[in-house]
C-alpha cells in the first residue's frame, strides 16, 4: 500500500499531465497570422516553438514520478515502456544526423512526451475517482474547443477578411508573399473559405482533434435513463446493491446530460465549419459505430478477441488493397487522395535511401522536393500517414515498435473489466478552480511570449475559459457521481471508437506523430482501456518495484537535462542549435545593408539547417549581390528540388547564377517539361504568358550559344548540349 506522500505525488503527477495535454491543445499557433497560420509556415519555412521542449521536460517529470510511486506490475506496462524509450533514444539519435538538428531534437521531445503521458495517464488512473477526472477535464477541453470554433467563426474570421481587404500590401508583407506570386491564388482560397482551426493553425488537424470529444459529449449525453443508481451499501458478490435514485439524483442527470447534448451539439456544429470533409466523415462512421458498439455491449464482450483479430486482418488487408491498387493504376480516385498517394510515393523513395535510421522528426519537407514525382505540385512537411511518417523519419526498425504499441494499446481495450468500480467522488472545487486558473494563465503566457497583441488578446478571453472550464467540471464531475459500471464502460466504448478514428483518418490525414492532437490520442486511448486490478506481491513484484525506481530516477533526470541543457538556453537564444538568433541578426543586417554580415549569418544557419531551401535561395540572392558567383549553391539547390519548375526557371534566368548557357536552357526546358506534367487544374501551374516568355527567353539562349559556338548541335562533329 502507497504511503500517504506517494498518493500525494501521484495525484500531482496526473493533475500536471492533464495540464500540458490541455496546454497543447489550447496554446494559440500562428496568432499573428489569424486562421491561416500554416501558410506562414509553409513559404517561410520550418518553425517550431521552444516551449515543446518544456512541456517535454514536465512529462519526463510526471513519468518519473509515476514509476516511483506506481509501480508497474504487468508485462504490457513494462514492454509499452520499454517501447517508447526506445523509440525515444532512436529520434534523440536521429537529431545529431538530420540536416536540421534543431527541429529534429524539439520534434523528438514532442513524440515521446505524447507516448509518454499516454502510458502514464494508463499507470496513474488506477481509481475510479482518477477515471473522472480524466473524462472532466477531457470534458472542459471540448467545451473549450468548442468555444474557440464558435468565436472564431462568427468573430475572428471576420475581422481577418476586413483587416486583409482594408490592409493587403500589409498581410502580403507579413505573411512572406509578393504581388503577382501564385502563393497568392491560394492565400485567398483559404481566406475566403474561412476554415476554422480552432486554438491551432490548421483545420484538419483540429477536426481530427474534435473527433473523440464529440464522441465523448455524445456518450456522456446519451446516458440519461438512470432508474437505478449504484449505492454505498456493502457488495453481494462482485455486484453492489442497487437502489431507487432519488428526485435529485434524477435532476442532475438531466441537468448533466442536457449540458453535455448541448457542448456535443455544438462541436458538431463547429466540425462543420472546419470543412475538414475527411473529419466530418470520420465523425460520422465513429458515431454510427459507436451506437452499435454500446448497444451489443455484451455480444462485444463475449467475442472481444475475434474482434480484435478481425479489426487488424482488415486493416491488413485495406493497406494491401489500397497499396495494389495505387501500384496498378499509378493513382488513386479522387484528388486528394492522388495527392496522397504522391506523398507516398516520395516517402518510398526516402525510406529506400534512409531504412534503419530515417532522416530525423520533421525533417520529412526538406527531402521531400529531392523524391517526389515530377507531377506532384504539392511540397509538403509529412506525408499525411502516421505508419508512413514515422518509416521515413525514424526508419523501418522504428516502425515495427510503433505498430507494436499501437496494437498492444486497442488490445488492452478489449479486455473485459476486472472489477466493478465504485460510485466516484465529486473532485473539490478548489482543485477544479485551481486547475482552471492555472490551465489559462499558463495558455496566456507561452503562447504571447514575444507578442503583445496575442497577449492582450488572450488575456482578454481568459477569464471566460477558465470560468467555462471550471462550470463544465463541476456539471460533468457531479454527472458522473451517478454512473455505475455499465455506464464507465460505454463512454470507455465512445472513447475506444473515437481513438480509432483518428487513427484511420490519420492515414490520408496530418500524422499523429507530433503535436498535440498527437497527445490527445494516446491520452484516449489510455482512459477507455478497463483498469487493473491490484496485483498480488512477490519476489517479482519486489523487482519490478526496484527496477521502477531506477527508470523513474532516470526519466527524472532526463526531464532535467531537457530542462537546463535544452529548454534554458534556447529560451535564452544561446543554444547551438537554434538558427533563430542567426535569422533575427540576419534581418537586422540586411536592414542595415551590410551584407557581408548577413551573408556570414546566412552561412552559420546553413550550417545548422543544412537542406534549407529558403535560406539557400537567400544566399543566392546574396552572393549575386556581392559579384560572386553562386554556382555551387545553385546547384545544389536544383539537386535538392528536382521537381519544381517554379524554382528552376528564375535559377536558370539570372545572368549571375554561375551556370553555363548550356547548363542554363537545358534547366528551363526541363522546368517547361515539369511545368506540363502538372494537372491543367493545378493552381501553382505556370500561366500561358510566363510559358511564353521562358521559350522566348530559350530562343535567344540558343541564338548566344550559336553565336559562340558556330557548330550547333545538329552540325557534324558538334557536342549534343545536356
Amino acid at each position: 500500500m502507497k504511503s500517504h506522500w506517494g498518493v500525494n505525488l501521484s495525484r500531482a503527477a496526473l493533475l500536471l499531465l492533464l495540464l500540458v495535454l490541455c496546454l497543447r491543445m489550447t496554446i494559440n499557433e500562428g496568432m499573428d497570422d489569424g486562421f491561416i497560420g500554416t501558410l506562414t509556415t509553409q513559404l517561410t519555412g520550418l518553425s517550431i516553438p521552444v516551449e515543446i521542449a518544456g512541456l517535454s521536460a514536465l512529462i519526463f517529470l510526471c513519468t518519473g514520478v509515476t514509476l516511483l510511486v506506481q509501480t508497474p506490475w504487468r508485462w504490457w506496462q513494462w514492454a509499452s515502456l520499454a517501447a517508447i524509450l526506445i523509440l525515444t533514444a532512436i529520434a534523440m539519435a536521429d537529431a545529431f544526423i538530420a540536416p536540421n538538428h534543431f527541429a529534429a531534437l524539439i520534434g523528438a521531445c514532442d513524440f515521446s512526451m505524447n507516448l509518454l503521458a499516454g502510458w502514464s495517464l494508463a499507470m496513474l488512473c488506477t481509481t475510479i475517482n482518477r477515471r473522472a477526472l480524466v473524462l472532466c477535464v477531457l470534458m472542459a477541453l471540448a467545451a473549450c474547443l468548442t468555444f474557440k470554433g464558435l468565436y472564431q467563426h462568427y468573430v475572428e474570421i471576420p475581422q481577418t477578411i476586413a483587416d486583409f481587404s482594408h490592409h493587403p500590401g500589409r498581410w502580403l508583407n507579413r505573411i512572406g508573399l509578393k504581388p503577382g506570386s501564385p502563393a497568392i491564388r491560394l492565400f485567398l482560397s483559404r481566406l475566403k473559405s474561412r476554415e476554422v482551426s480552432g486554438f491551432g493553425s490548421d483545420n484538419d488537424q483540429f477536426g481530427e482533434g474534435l473527433i473523440p470529444l464529440i464522441l465523448l459529449t455524445l456518450g456522456l449525453a446519451a446516458v440519461w435513463k438512470i432508474g437505478k443508481k449504484p449505492d454505498a451499501a456493502p457488495i453481494e458478490g462482485r455486484r453492489r446493491v442497487a437502489v431507487a435514485a432519488s428526485d435529485t439524483d434524477r435532476a442532475t442527470l438531466m441537468i448533466g446530460s442536457i449540458f453535455c447534448g448541448m457542448v456535443g451539439a455544438a462541436a458538431l456544429v463547429v466540425l462543420l465549419f472546419t470543412r475538414s470533409k475527411g473529419s466530418i466523415a470520420a465523425t460520422i462512421i465513429c458515431i454510427v459505430a459507436a451506437l452499435i458498439a454500446v448497444l451489443n455491449a455484451d455480444r462485444i464482450a463475449r467475442y472481444r478477441y475475434h474482434i480484435f483479430v478481425g479489426g487488424v486482418t482488415a486493416a491488413g488487408v485495406g493497406a494491401a488493397a489500397i497499396i495494389t491498387m495505387g501500384l496498378l493504376l499509378h493513382r488513386l480516385p479522387t484528388r486528394d487522395l492522388l495527392f496522397r498517394w504522391q506523398y507516398w510515393n516520395g516517402a518510398a523513395a526516402i525510406v529506400a535511401h534512409h531504412p534503419l535510421a530515417g532522416v530525423g522528426l520533421n525533417n520529412f519537407g526538406y527531402y521531400y522536393t529531392q523524391y517526389k514525382w515530377p507531377s506532384a505540385p504539392e511540397d509538403v512537411k509529412d506525408p499525411h500517414s502516421v505508419f508512413v511518417r514515422v518509416a521515413a523519419e525514424l526508419g523501418l526498425p522504428a516502425l515495427l515498435i510503433y505498430i507494436f504499441l499501437v496494437g498492444l494499446a486497442f488490445y488492452l481495450i478489449f479486455r473485459s473489466p476486472t472489477a466493478s468500480l465504485p460510485r466516484p467522488k465529486t473532485p473539490p472545487m478548489a482543485v477544479l478552480i485551481g486547475f482552471a486558473v492555472v490551465w489559462w494563465i499558463g495558455v496566456a503566457l507561452l503562447a504571447s511570449i514575444g507578442e503583445s497583441q496575442a497577449r492582450l488578446y488572450l488575456l482578454e478571453l481568459a477569464g471566460l475559459y477558465a470560468a467555462m472550464t471550471v462550470t463544465t467540471m463541476a456539471i460533468v464531475s457531479q454527472l458522473l457521481t451517478l454512473f455505475n459500471d455499465s455506464m464507465f464502460r460505454k463512454v470507455e466504448i465512445a472513447l475506444a471508437v473515437g481513438a480509432g478514428g483518428m487513427l484511420l483518418y490519420d492515414q490520408i490525414n496530418l500524422a499523429l506523430v507530433t503535436g498535440g492532437v498527437a497527445m490527445l490520442f494516446w491520452v484516449v486511448l489510455a482512459i477507455a482501456r478497463p483498469a487493473d486490478a491490484p496485483s498480488a506481491v512477490g519476489e517479482a513484484a519486489k523487482w519490478s518495484a526496484r527496477t521502477a525506481k531506477l527508470a523513474g530516477g532516470c526519466l527524472i533526470g532526463g526531464g532535467l537535462i531537457l530542462a537546463l541543457g535544452l529548454c534554458v538556453p534556447a529560451a535564452a537564444g544561446r543554444f547551438s542549435w537554434d538558427v533563430r538568433p542567426y535569422q533575427a541578426r540576419y534581418r537586422s543586417e540586411m536592414a542595415a545593408g551590410h551584407l557581408h554580415h548577413a551573408l556570414a549569418d546566412c552561412n552559420h544557419i546553413l550550417a545548422i539547417d543544412r537542406r534549407s531551401q529558403n535560406w539557400q535561395l537567400r544566399k543566392i540572392k546574396l552572393l549575386e549581390a556581392l559579384g560572386r558567383s553562386p554556382r555551387s549553391v545553385v546547384l545544389r539547390v536544383l539537386s535538392e528540388n528536382r521537381a519544381d519548375a517554379r524554382i528552376r526557371i528564375p535559377l536558370a534566368m539570372s545572368p549571375n547564377s554561375g551556370l553555363t548557357l548550356r547548363e542554363q536552357i537545358a534547366q528551363l526546358k526541363l522546368a517547361l517539361k515539369l511545368n506540363s506534367d502538372l494537372p491543367k487544374t493545378e493552381v501553382t501551374r505556370l500561366s500561358p504568358r510566363h510559358v511564353a516568355a521562358v521559350k522566348e527567353m530559350i530562343s535567344i539562349m540558343d541564338g548566344q550559344l550559336r553565336r559562340r559556338h558556330p557548330q550547333t548541335p545538329g552540325a557534324p562533329n558538334a557536342r549534343p548540349a545536356p
